[in-house]
């Protein structure tokens, strides 16, 4: 068993590191021992729930650790080879996979819960999915878009493609707070359609 002492307030840079933590004990030899936490303030109940082992809690620590918003291909990068390690995928930036991802990530996130929406979800899954959707964006077109920070609009980062601005990451985040009225794979396919009937110049 590994005990975290925590005697801070439960502020999001606290909440952070506590994860991290759990993320590293998780990847490590030790993967199997139960987290307690012990805190001089009542621990918010997402914290709790992502020490565990459940494996929405689980896949979404492994995410922690490859977590980059400055570098959404490392992200997606992540997203992939967590994706392999907990679903045993062998993801290849194929449209055709975002279907199964979202079954899986649904089952793993209800699992325990009402519904999708009961779950925690942390930022690093959200980005990571978001990431990995558009990097099958970027990667199905032609030219290919680029990623940058968010100016105006969106969340974290979006693609830039000539005269369109796509935000896989905010419909990552909706999909994961609505359930598939929010689809990533719709989402995406609807995207690749668009971008194709724009002229070529």
């Amino acid at each position: 068993m590994f005990v975290e002492v925590q005697a801070d307030a439960w502020e999001e840079k606290t909440v952070s590191a506590v994860l991290r933590t759990a993320g590293v004990l998780r990847s490590s030899e030790y993967s199997d021992a139960a987290l307690e936490i012990l805190s001089v303030y009542p621990a918010p109940e997402e914290v709790h729930y992502l020490c565990g082992r459940s494996p929405a809690a689980l896949f979404q620590l492994d995410l922690v650790l490859s977590d980059d918003p400055e570098r959404p291909e490392a992200s997606a990068e992540g997203f992939r080879n967590a994706a392999e390690r907990h679903w045993g995928l062998n993801l290849a930036y194929d449209p055709e996979e975002l279907s199964l991802i979202e079954e899986l990530l649904s089952a793993a996130l209800s699992e325990g819960a009402e519904d999708i929406r009961h779950a925690p979800v942390l930022d690093a899954l959200a980005r990571g999915l978001g990431c990995y959707a558009g990097e099958i964006l970027r990667r199905h077109t032609s030219p290919h878009g680029s990623w940058r920070e968010v100016a105006d609009w969106g969340e974290d980062l979006v693609v830039d493609f000539p005269e369109v601005t796509a935000d896989p990451i905010g419909n990552a985040r909706a999909f994961l707070e609505n359930g598939a009225e929010d689809s990533v794979a719709y989402y995406v396919s609807y995207a690749l359609e668009e971008l194709d009937r724009r002229p070529r110049s």
